[in-house]
């Protein structure tokens, strides 16, 4: 019994934080975007209608804006592996 709650725990904690990072962002919040390494995200972002935020972009992940709801369905159909809440990522990078 002890083996699957240390099981269950270790998968909650692997598998949580990614589930928050893909959850739909609300409208006209922070967007997480995930795109694939060889993917140039900038161009794609803002011809979908979304604004880059932050000084630092990561190599597979860039927070964006929008106020188009249709922006994150727009950027999955164009390539992008996933769009998520930023919000919680921006607060850790002290972006506000």
């Amino acid at each position: 019994m002890r083996r699957v709650l240390m099981s269950v725990g270790l998968g909650l904690s692997v598998f949580a934080p990614f589930g928050m990072a893909v959850a739909r962002p609300p409208l006209g919040s922070l967007a997480l975007v995930i795109a694939p390494p060889w993917m140039d995200m900038d161009p794609v972002i803002l011809a979908s209608g979304g604004a880059l935020v932050g000084p630092v972009q990561a190599p597979f992940a860039r927070l964006a804006q929008s106020d188009d709801p249709d922006f994150a369905q727009t950027l999955l159909s164009k390539g992008i592996w996933a769009v998520g809440d930023g919000s919680f990522i921006a607060q850790l990078c002290g972006i506000s």
